[in-house]
């Protein structure tokens, strides 16, 4: 074995090896995982994924990318591309835009040689670029397993990092691998990786492996298969003292010990440095200028660096020492910690002279291939310390990562150029814009990177220096109102309406861009009013927006306008008003995607509300795939999963809209975005018989739930209502009051129409609980009050649903409850309340004696519950039975060929006509699955095609 050589035989790293061997098996079956690599430099992660994609080479499509240590701010998708080129290539661009409609658009931007002839200039959203990784990576799983190998993730750049997390996510499914490795001596407490970590470290499903160092046995072993022959006992002993188990220092040592004992260096210095010392001058003059170059440096830009004729040479010299390694057409160090030793090396001057050459060459580089190469351009100047250089390449460096969607990359390099401004002579110039311009640009990058407390702070910070009465005054008011939107602050109405006042000093009708700012501001700020519930301000200052938006020509500003002046009529109860205003804004926004998400979100909660649940599914799923497609998931598409997730629990479709909530929330929406998504998950969990699951999630996320509370009336009602029904469900009266109490201290005029019945129902619960536990809470002028707040909205069209099943609550009589029957039966009623109506009904029955009818009562519950999924009222249907002393005389119950639930919800999207695939997207399971679960209920129902499946179901008592 050469003296320059690793062990040919993995040592010590069975157990990690059957780990990783072992993750790859399960991932065959169809079920993502992810595994992280930890350990100390030297400790082997690098090592031991080599021996692992080695071994997999022919049964799976290994993608490596390496991240690059380009200092503070690397350049976006450094690891990315690498790893995706050859994947990409293979597939072509064909089957890319085929895969992922609109986000191969955004794919193959940073990948333009794929696709020459038609390469678009920028990507669209990060989430569109996000969502179409994943759809590539399932696709090119079909033909089996696909190994994502992202290495030393302590030097990734934001754009990667977020990627990476999107990943361990959202993929639920093919056989795809995603491996990970990191220095933990280099990931301390505030790196970004820390975050990740900390969130996989709480997923049961990730793989975690941290390499120790090896024991005694194991050096020993190592050492014996580096030199040959075993060592004798007491240099082995030398050996493990000095390297201290970690398998590099190992290797390195047993390598000097065979050329020569004694000169077997001392320090952990001099061991890094052994090697390049043997080196000739001008090599060790080539390592340091490697050194500086960065962790790997293309053949290309070193030889236009070198300045000698003779880089193969130095190169081959530097190769067979084993110094660096030659890979494609690439240069790189042995061991990372081989190029720092050597970085540390270099003299001060010589460190800011090759940095020089490095940056100009880059620019050159930059010039003839067009490649966006400013991060590194930037980095270099900066290392050179000239700052009159570096200060554009800066610019170049955040308009480059914007390009690319890397929103947290280019949010560093503004950061980075404000930094820079006042050592820079005449930067305004330079820049293009002023300094608040720029510092606006980056906030806006860092609220769409979800930094949101830095981009506030950075606004903060801006409008101090901004002179009052500006336009930049009055663009950063805005963003600063944004950001405090999505923050749920309560300062959010105070801000827009500076930010108001201000673009309307500045605007006097002569200026189309000083027209189009106010027509935006006031619309955004109308949507903030109405979920404040300033509702006749906000109706008022969203037609106007939207009147003054069609003046410039704005058809989005004019139709999100249109928009929120019809839900201010849903808050009012004008609903047949409303519905005709959600068209109009349907008809301006035409085919302008965004315009019509905005449509997607209110008209299908406007459904919702109105008791017609199957339309606000199709309404709100429409709007999830117009979302999902334009790259909007994050955001609007998180409003839609919500609208999509709350009819589906109120018709009973309780495991799709699970899945739909947890897709939602593993997206990390925006705090603002979360509350309805939390509220309906806790309702779910409530409803289904788990109420202390539902208490621990409200508990869990009080933050976000209190701030968006304090920020929207409408959030205050949905989650004093989830809280309310959850205390209910553990028989916590006094908490339950705790939380009703809340909706009859709102000013009544601040309430949405739409909302108050399903809100007041568990308010009437609680005062019912109240007396019947002889509790005070619900004492004085609670059921007056609550009588009058329903009353006030008696034109809502579903008041005829809710208004007995409240009156029979206060009254608790058993010709109310009759009566609140008949309403809970109507289709405008959610699954739980019929059972639990006829719960409350056997009830008062068994109150008035009468046994027998109570008993039928409860059986038609106990059918109603299972019917519906609706678990706690099924346990309370026959507790209450129990109690009484008989059990309910049911009907006949669901044989073993019954559908289950998940199959009632493929049944019915075969009815709609959807194919196995479509079904897999729309419950997010497999094609595969989907085909497994229409073939048992081809099985079940005796059926043999799908029409005739879907036409006996019609007809059978087990799919209804």
């Amino acid at each position: 074995m050469s003296q320059f050589e690793s062990a040919t035989a993995l040592i010590g790293r069975d157990g990690e090896r059957r780990v990783l061997d072992d993750a790859l098996d399960s991932v065959r079956g169809g079920t993502p995982r992810t595994v992280v690599i930890g350990g100390e430099a030297g400790i082997g992660k690098s090592r031991l994924l080599r021996e692992f994609l080695a071994s997999h080479t022919h049964d799976a499509h290994e993608l490596l990318g390496q991240c690059i240590d380009l200092g503070d701010v690397a350049a976006a998708y450094t690891p990315v591309i690498p790893a995706l080129r050859p994947l990409l290539a293979r597939l072509g661009t064909q089957r890319v835009r085929e895969l992922t409609g609109a986000g191969g658009t955004a794919l193959l931007a940073l990948f333009p040689e794929l696709d020459a002839a038609d390469a678009p200039a920028a990507l669209g959203p990060v989430e569109q670029f996000h969502e179409a990784v994943a759809t590539v990576l399932e696709a090119a799983s079909s033909d089996g397993p696909v190994i994502l190998v992202f290495e030393d993730v302590h030097w990734i750049d934001p754009a990667s990092l977020g990627l990476l997390r999107f990943l361990t996510r959202v993929l639920t499914t093919g056989p795809i691998l995603l491996v990970f490795s990191y220095r933990s001596d280099d990931v301390g407490r505030g790196h970004p990786v820390r975050r990740l970590l900390g969130e996989l470290e709480r997923d049961r499903a990730v793989i975690r492996i941290m390499l120790d160092r090896l024991p005694h046995e194991q050096v020993r072993d190592l050492a014996q298969e580096l030199r040959g022959a075993p060592l004798p006992e007491a240099e082995l002993e030398c050996l493990m003292s000095r390297s201290e188990g970690v398998p590099f220092f190992v290797e390195e040592l047993v390598a000097f010990g065979d050329d020569d004992a004694q000169v077997v260096p001392e320090t952990l210095r001099e061991l890094l440095l052994a090697r390049y010392e043997r080196l000739h001058d001008a090599t060790q003059r080539l390592a340091r200028v490697l050194a500086v170059g960065g962790t790997e440096v293309e053949h290309v830009l070193l030889s236009r660096v070198w300045d000698g004729d003779d880089l193969d040479e130095r190169a081959r010299e530097a190769l067979h020492g084993g110094v660096i390694q030659a890979d494609h057409d690439a240069y790189r160090f042995r061991h990372a910690l081989v190029r720092e030793a050597i970085l540390d090396d270099v003299l001060p001057g010589e460190h800011e002279r090759i940095h020089a050459r490095y940056a100009a060459e880059y620019e050159h580089l930059a010039d003839e291939t067009k490649r966006p190469l400013s991060a590194a351009i930037a980095h270099h100047w900066i290392q050179a310390r000239n700052q009159e250089r570096a200060f554009p390449a800066t610019l170049r460096a955040a308009r480059e990562a914007r390009a690319a969607l890397a929103f947290g990359s280019a949010a560093q390099h503004g950061e980075r150029a404000l930094a820079l401004w006042h050592a820079v002579r005449d930067a305004e110039r330079v820049a293009g814009m002023s300094k608040l311009a720029l510092a606006g640009r980056t906030t806006t990058h860092l609220r769409n990177a979800g930094e949101l407390e830095r981009s506030l702070a950075l606004v903060t910070a801006a409008l101090e220096e901004c002179e009052p009465g500006t336009l930049d005054e009055a663009l950063l008011l805005h963003n600063r109102a944004k950001a405090l939107a999505q923050l749920a602050r309560e300062e959010t109405l105070d801000v827009f309406r500076q930010s108001l006042n201000a673009a309307e000093r500045l605007d006097d009708g002569s200026d189309p861009q000083l027209a189009a700012l106010r027509s935006s501001v006031m619309v955004s700020f109308s949507g903030r009013l109405m979920l404040a519930g300033e509702v006749s301000e906000a109706r008022e200052l969203a037609l106007r927006g939207a009147a003054l938006a069609r003046t410039h020509g704005d058809e989005r500003t004019a139709s999100v306008g249109v928009n929120m002046a019809a839900v201010c009529l849903v808050a009012t109860g004008d609903a047949d008003g409303a519905l005709r205003e959600l068209e109009d804004a349907k008809r301006i926004a035409a085919d302008d995607g965004p315009a019509q998400v905005r449509y997607f979100v209110n008209a299908s909660d406007a459904a919702h509300l109105l008791g017609q649940y199957r339309h606000a599914v199709s309404l709100a799923q429409q709007g999830v795939d117009a979302a999902r497609r334009l790259g909007f998931e994050r955001t609007s598409g998180v409003l839609l999963s919500s609208n999509l997730a709350e009819p589906l629990v109120w018709l009973g479709e309780w495991t799709r809209a699970d899945a739909i909530i947890t897709r939602a929330l593993s997206l990390e929406p925006p705090r603002s975005y979360r509350t309805h998504l939390l509220v309906t998950k806790a309702a779910t969990l409530t409803w289904r018989g788990d109420a202390e699951a539902a208490d621990a999630l409200l508990r869990e996320q009080r933050t976000v739930l209190v701030a968006s509370m304090a920020a929207e009336v409408q959030s205050l009602m949905s989650v004093g209502r989830a809280a309310t029904e959850t205390a209910l469900a553990m028989g916590d009266v006094k908490a339950a009051w705790e939380h009703a109490v809340r909706l009859l201290d709102t000013d009544p005029a601040r309430l949405c129409a739409g909302r108050v019945h399903a809100c007041a129902w568990p308010v009437a619960r609680t005062i019912a609980a109240a007396r019947a536990s002889g509790s005070r809470s619900a004492a004085g002028d609670a059921e007056p009050r609550l009588r009058a707040l329903v009353a006030r909205f008696a034109e809502w069209p579903t008041h005829d649903v809710w208004a007995p099943v409240i009156e029979a609550e206060l009254t608790n009589t058993t010709d109310a409850w009759r009566g609140a029957l008949t309403a809970a039966r109507d289709e405008r009623a959610p699954v739980h309340l019929e059972p639990y109506v006829l719960v409350r009904l056997g009830e008062s029955l068994i109150t008035d004696g009468e046994r027998s009818a109570a008993r039928d009562t409860l059986t038609e519950a106990i059918d109603a519950a299972e019917r519906g999924g609706i678990t706690a009222m099924r346990k309370r249907a026959h507790e209450l039975a129990a109690d009484a002393g008989y059990s309910p005389a049911g009907r006949p119950r669901r044989g073993a060929g019954a559908l289950t639930e998940r199959e009632q919800q493929v049944l019915a999207l075969v009815a709609e006509g959807l194919s196995n695939g479509q079904i897999g997207q729309r419950l997010f399971i497999s094609g595969k699955t989907a085909s497994v679960h229409v073939s048992s209920i081809l099985r079940k129902l005796g059926a043999t095609s799908r029409t005739e499946a879907v036409h006996l179901a019609g007809r059978a008592p087990e799919a209804s």
